[in-house]
């Protein structure tokens, strides 16, 4: 189920289904998240987030096409009105990247986790054998990482902050609740 390779300073782990048990719940952030994922559900954001300090400061790059709130559900609004409301979120750290693919996950600047698995139940808590058969690789490695970050930024810079997009994904959303009744 896993297997580590150690050499020096360097942990490079694999990680399989499911990623939430068999890494991010080993991996509780003190100080930050970043989250890199196309689709987010809100039953996956409250499993998750009930186990991280209020305090921590989270980061959200998300693909965040309207078909995926609407029509083929691989996202849900409320997952975003969770962040937008929480206390302690900056919209600014939640941005959407419309050809988001990537899925990673970095804990505390420190360890990062790249992985088919979205931020969803099926992607993240659910095993091969009922949900979907997920793997990732894990590091620690300080270069891999900061050039991760680097990534990260440059797509940052080409995506649009939750403020920008959220009142354009209501409309066909709620528009697609009243015409689906």
């Amino acid at each position: 189920d896993l297997i580590t390779e150690r050499g020096g300073n360097l942990l490079i782990e694999f990680i399989a289904s499911p990623m939430y048990e068999n890494w991010l719940k080993k991996n509780v952030p003190s100080k930050s998240l970043i989250y890199v994922t196309p689709y987010i559900k809100r039953d996956a954001v409250d499993r998750i987030f009930q186990h991280y300090p209020k305090f921590c400061e989270i980061k959200l790059l998300i693909r965040g096409n309207n078909e995926e709130f609407t029509y083929n559900h691989s996202s849900d609004i409320e997952a975003l009105y969770y962040f937008h409301h929480a206390h302690t979120f900056d919209d600014n750290n939640l941005r959407r990247l419309q050809n988001l693919h990537m899925k990673a996950y970095l804990v505390d600047g420190s360890k990062l986790l790249v992985t088919s698995g979205n931020f969803t139940a099926n992607g993240m808590f659910l095993g091969r054998n009922r949900g979907n058969a997920e793997g990732g690789i894990a590091t620690d490695e300080v270069e891999v990482i900061q050039s991760f970050l680097e990534y990260f930024l440059q797509l940052c810079q080409q995506s649009q902050p939750l403020s920008e997009f959220l009142d354009s994904l209501q409309i066909p959303y709620q528009t697609y609740f009243e015409v689906t009744k």
